[in-house]
């Protein structure tokens, strides 16, 4: 189903193609607020969809402890944020480990 934004964005298209709308700088405005708005809508989606990796919690004996969905969800069970479970994971900043724990993508 469409949003609103995409509703009103598709029936101005329509009515611009057949010629039946005066385009004033206020529509124009309005039409290019309304595809931002759907534009940022679809990003958030395919981001959210695309860009989530497992990650393996690993105690500091090496055993692995639990798998995750993604760091975010990883992030939010733990009460851990996040960002420093992906900084574990790649080494940023120097942290070798965040909530006590190591943490590894999982590998396919």
């Amino acid at each position: 189903m469409k949003s609103h934004q995409e509703q009103i964005v598709f029936k101005l298209m329509e009515e611009i193609k057949d010629g039946n709308v005066d385009i004033y700088p206020k529509s124009l405005q309005h039409i290019e607020l309304c595809l931002n708005m759907c534009y940022a809508s679809a990003c958030k989606y395919a981001y959210a969809v695309g860009r989530k990796k497992p990650v393996l919690q690993i105690s500091k004996s090496g055993l692995i402890l639990a798998e995750f969905e993604s760091a975010a969800e990883a992030g939010r069970k733990m009460g851990i944020k996040s960002d420093y479970i992906t900084e574990s994971i790649r080494g940023y900043n120097r942290r070798k480990t965040a909530g006590g724990y190591y943490w590894k993508y999982k590998e396919n």
